[in-house]
């Protein structure tokens, strides 16, 4: 129904499916990009408010994902950065977010989105990587490295 532009019909299957299993991870992802496609983003929050919490980190980087493919990578940014505010270890939020900012050459936001994400995943070495080539470039000193008893 989606594919054929059928949004309201498709809407409406989607909400049945819901009642019937409301927790279907996929139906879910389903329901956010539906919403997305027609506009309705306001309606998205309510799809986070039903999921377990474990899930919620989903469903914005599906908005987000959708958002970017619709060419809105403004909105898509904003969706990101609320997910990761909420969600500081959700990897793939990270690293979309980081993509959009660096293919937008928004080098001040991905330093610092960086440098947060390493105070929460110290262990990630490809963005301590990233953090060091931005420091070169920015000639920002770089983050300090952990030290041995922070193991």
């Amino acid at each position: 129904l989606r594919r054929a532009g059928q949004y309201d019909e498709a809407i409406a299957e989607t909400k049945k499916a819901l009642e019937i299993v409301p927790y279907e991870y996929a139906t879910c992802d389903y329901f956010t990009k539906l919403y997305v496609e027609t506009g309705n983003d306001s309606l998205i929050p309510a799809i986070v408010d039903r999921v377990p919490h474990e899930r919620k980190a989903r469903i914005y980087y599906v908005w987000a994902s959708v958002s970017r493919y619709r060419g809105d990578r403004d909105k898509a940014k904003r969706v990101l950065r609320i997910a990761l505010d909420s969600f500081p270890h959700y990897k793939e939020a990270y690293g979309e977010y980081s993509r959009l900012l660096f293919e937008d050459n928004e080098l001040e936001q991905l330093y610092d989105i960086t440098r947060r994400w390493l105070l929460d995943n110290p262990d990630d070495e490809r963005a301590r990587m990233l953090m060091e080539e931005l420091s070169r470039r920015m000639t920002v000193p770089p983050p300090p490295q952990p030290s041995s008893r922070d193991s």
